[in-house]
């Protein structure tokens, strides 16, 4: 699977990265929703951002591990 061809429904993802994914550009569809519909300014969406990537990371990582590491579920 090469980046220039990346989706979150390529079959070549792992299925926990896969879910983790979709999770996440799910959410950021809905937060670009949310911003426009609400006029935000930069610094509301600065920090909207921020925390979705705080969020998110804690997931990823750990579906990640469990990837590399060969640990299903973990």
């Amino acid at each position: 699977m090469g980046l220039d061809n990346f989706s979150a429904d390529d079959p070549e993802l792992p299925p926990e990265l896969r879910a983790s994914v979709q999770r996440h550009q799910k959410h950021l569809g809905v937060l670009v929703v949310s911003l426009r519909a609400a006029g935000i300014d930069e610094g509301t969406i600065e920090a909207s951002v921020r925390q979705l990537v705080e969020s998110y990371g804690e997931e990823l990582t750990v579906a990640m591990r469990a990837f590399v590491l060969g640990r299903p579920n973990a």
